[in-house]
C-alpha cells in the first residue's frame, strides 16, 4: 500500500466466499470451453475421438499462450501453433490444423457477435457523447 498514491482508497482483500465463487465460475467456464472443443471436433471431424480432458487442456494452454504473446494481435499465430503442436500427435496434423482454424473462426464469430450490438449503438453517437439512458 505504500507504493500506491495516498488519494487511492484502501484496497480490501476479497472475502473467501467471493474468491471461491470466482474460482468455481472460472473452472466451469474453462470446462465449458473444453466441452465446446469436443463438440466442434465431433461436428467437424466425425469419427475422430477427442477426450474432454485433452480438449480442455489444449484449449486452455493455447488460449493462455495467445494471451501472453503481446506482439500477436488476439494471439493470432502462437495460439494456433500450440493448438496444432498439442493435437497433431493424437489426431494427425491435418485434423489438428482444421480444428485450430475452425476454433479461431468460431471464437472470433462468437466474440464479434457479442460485441457488435454494443458497438453499433456507439457508432451512431456523436463524438464525446455518452450512451447512458436519458431520464425525462
Amino acid at each position: 500500500f505504500r507504493r500506491l498514491p495516498a488519494t487511492w482508497p484502501r484496497l480490501e482483500p476479497l472475502p473467501p466466499r467471493v474468491a471461491a465463487i470466482a474460482l468455481t465460475a472460472n473452472v466451469v467456464a474453462w470446462a465449458g470451453y473444453g466441452w465446446a472443443l469436443v463438440c466442434l471436433t465431433r461436428g467437424l471431424l466425425p469419427g475422430t475421438a477427442l477426450g474432454w480432458a485433452t480438449a480442455t487442456s489444449v484449449f486452455t494452454a493455447s488460449y493462455l499462450v495467445g494471451l501472453i504473446v503481446l506482439l500477436a494481435p488476439a494471439g493470432l499465430g502462437p495460439r494456433e501453433s500450440l493448438f496444432i503442436l498439442l493435437l497433431a500427435p493424437e489426431l494427425g496434423t491435418k485434423a489438428a490444423v482444421a480444428l485450430a482454424v475452425a476454433s479461431r473462426l468460431l471464437l472470433t464469430a462468437t466474440e464479434l457477435g457479442a460485441a457488435l450490438p454494443f458497438a453499433a449503438g456507439r457508432w451512431g453517437a456523436e463524438p464525446g457523447a455518452t450512451t447512458a439512458p436519458r431520464h425525462e
